[in-house]
């Protein structure tokens, strides 16, 4: 069962947030900003980095996911080891900014230890939006660009560009935005606060497939590696590193049939019957070649997450 390898890989340095955000699914695992953060060791990121040497040559690497990079006390020392042992990765952090506001000095240190993309989501308004695009473009001689006016961030442009991209709130954007949209990040999102957008909680799954699970592989501050980025209740794990390889785990059979599954749009099981998302250019995408049924795919599905529950 061949699957090409992931284009991207999304490394949680920490789980919790300085924001509990309206649209976020942070919501469905936190009560409080700033509350029980966990962080990925520097031990283990420095693993995972050797790993994905070992793998991949050319990837996209973003650190993300479940919280505030920024909070991780070993950030600059993780970017550092990362570009030591993946030269030619392309290493991209999102942040909601907020620690920029005390400490502006780590924007140098960041890009000094081999970052590539600083995406900024700007939650404030336009005020913010100019705090910030000041004190970049007055601090750094790296070039501060707006996402809405076409500078996509989710495409590998080699690893000796760098920039910063800011991004106004979703929610202010009144129907400007492309390439990204409000969804319910795998059922996460609290209905109420979903209606806010006008959208519709899912009485049943959609009958649409998935790009996710062909593109994406995720890697959780513990090395748990759920289906995607968008499960936060960790409903769908596929494997766990160390203990696995990060290879493995993406071409793990189990993998292999839930992609099977979200290619014919067959989303049975969670969070992907709850989940809204249908991904990019879903359409592109290859269908493993398996030899059992639909019924027998999800028996060993499910069987392989109940070993990491």
């Amino acid at each position: 069962m061949n699957i090409a390898n992931p284009w991207s890989i999304q490394v949680e340095l920490t789980e919790g947030c300085t924001r509990l955000c309206s649209w976020c699914g942070l919501q469905s695992i936190r009560a409080k900003p700033n509350e029980k953060l966990k962080f990925m060791s520097f031990g283990l990121a420095f693993q995972i980095a050797q790993e994905l040497a070992k793998w991949l040559s050319k990837v996209r690497i973003e650190f993300a996911m479940s919280g505030e990079p920024l909070l991780n006390p070993n950030v600059v020392k993780i970017i550092k080891a990362f570009r030591g042992n993946f030269p030619k990765a392309q290493l991209q952090l999102t942040t909601n900014g907020d620690v920029f506001r005390k400490n502006q000095e780590l924007v140098w240190k960041l890009f000094s230890s081999g970052l590539n993309w600083l995406v900024v989501d700007v939650y404030d308004g336009d005020k913010a939006y100019k705090f910030f695009t000041e004190i970049f473009q007055n601090s750094f001689n790296i070039p501060v660009l707006d996402f809405y006016k076409g500078n996509n961030v989710y495409y590998y442009k080699g690893y000796k560009h760098k920039e910063i991209v800011l991004m106004k709130s979703l929610f202010m954007m009144k129907g400007e935005s492309f390439r990204r949209g409000i969804n319910n990040q795998g059922g996460n999102l609290p209905l109420d606060k979903y209606k806010m957008f006008g959208k519709k909680f899912l009485n049943s799954p959609l009958i649409k497939g998935c790009s996710n699970v062909f593109r994406e592989l995720v890697v959780k501050y513990d090395g748990v590696v759920p289906i995607c980025c968008m499960d936060y209740r960790r409903q769908m794990i596929v494997g766990k590193f160390p203990e696995e390889h990060l290879a493995e785990i993406w071409k793990k059979k189990e993998y292999q049939y839930i992609r099977t599954l979200l290619k014919r749009k067959r989303r049975l099981f969670n969070p992907c019957a709850l989940c809204d998302y249908v991904g990019f250019k879903e359409g592109l995408c290859k269908e493993p070649k398996v030899s059992i049924s639909e019924k027998e795919m999800l028996k060993v599905i499910l069987k392989n997450n109940a070993q990491y529950q």
